[in-house]
């Protein structure tokens, strides 16, 4: 008798997913396209890269016909002061904002964002927004002036004397400093941080500067990267690569989430189905991102089981890490 209760409960689960689910999905996705039509438009703040940003906008728009995306692309604290400043003055512009999870985490925190929960994948903690993919610490080098047993694979490697004023730090990732603090210990981790200030390094704001320069050679091995900026540079044929680090690696979550007074909210919820579903996912994938999903195959080989995954905790620091950064490196 018990074994028949089991096979009718597996029955009756096994017709659920199936059957049932996958209605409940497109019946969900065609409401909003319903609604989104008439809104006919949606408005993005992201910080992702506008060539990137494209490449997930146009199978939207194959899928979606009648929904144009508009992309305003600024780094992710212009993004925070760009919706910090609307909704002072009264009104939200943009619909969706997609940036670092420490950006949406304070703006969670003043109530700015909406609930929702998207069939396609879970929302983080409280519904108020959900992952994308994340960002993986790397340091990259000019494979013209050193070779790949040559660059440094351990954090501790950084501080050689072979290094002295050759090394760039980006100041655009803060966070990095929670993570030495994290691996070496807070004592250790502000004598490594110390020492390494020492030795004289270049600092620059954002990817794309510090990358510019070690290409250049003004700086030979650049740090406090993120992978998929560095290989914006490599798939371009730039003279650079990432180093092989042997010491654990950490990563930065990216998420979505719809504004609270989002003028579109159909087309929002539409737009974050798609950006967190398997499709868009394996769009994100082929672009070197490290995505959330684990039913997405990975371009870049790395176990998103092993990474250290930057937690709530550690972003509400971020404004700490950012001064910390500065005094360390621009003095």
């Amino acid at each position: 008798m018990a074994l028949k209760s089991t096979r009718s409960a597996l029955l009756i689960l096994f017709v659920f997913v199936v059957v049932v689910f996958p209605i409940y999905v497109n019946a969900a996705a065609a409401n909003w396209y319903e609604a989104a039509k008439g809104e006919k438009q949606v408005l993005w703040y992201t910080s992702l890269n506008v060539e990137d940003a494209e490449k997930i906008i146009a199978p939207f728009a194959k899928k979606y016909p009648g929904v144009e995306v508009t992309i305003n692309r600024q780094s992710a604290n212009s993004v925070l002061q760009k919706v910090l400043t609307e909704r002072r003055a009264g009104k939200d512009i943009a619909d969706i904002v997609m940036v670092g999870a420490e950006y949406l985490d304070l703006l969670q925190n003043r109530g700015y964002f909406q609930k929702y929960s998207s069939t396609e994948w879970k929302p983080e903690k409280g519904d108020f927004w959900t992952a994308t993919y994340m960002s993986v610490h790397s340091i990259a080098y000019n494979k013209n002036l050193i070779s790949a047993d040559g660059a440094p694979r351990r954090y501790q490697d950084l501080l050689q004397e072979r290094w002295r004023a050759k090394l760039a730090v980006n100041l655009g990732n803060p966070t990095w400093i929670y993570a030495m603090l994290d691996f070496f210990g807070k004592e250790n981790g502000l004598n490594f941080l110390k020492k390494l200030a020492a030795s004289n390094p270049r600092a620059y704001r954002g990817t794309t500067q510090l990358m510019q320069n070690v290409i250049a050679g003004d700086a030979e091995v650049g740090v406090a990267l993120n992978h998929d900026g560095v290989m914006s540079f490599v798939n371009k044929n730039a003279p650079v690569a990432l180093s092989i680090i042997q010491d654990p690696l950490y990563a930065d979550v990216h998420g979505i989430a719809i504004l609270g007074n989002a003028p579109r909210p159909n087309a929002a919820r539409l737009f974050v189905d798609f950006i967190v579903s398997k499709e868009a996912q394996t769009i994100l994938a082929n672009l070197d991102k490290t995505t959330v999903r684990d039913d997405v195959p990975l371009k870049y080989q790395v176990d998103r089981k092993t990474l250290r995954v930057v937690g709530p905790e550690a972003r509400a620091k971020v404004e700490e890490y950012d001064k910390m950064m500065v005094d360390l490196f621009t003095k």
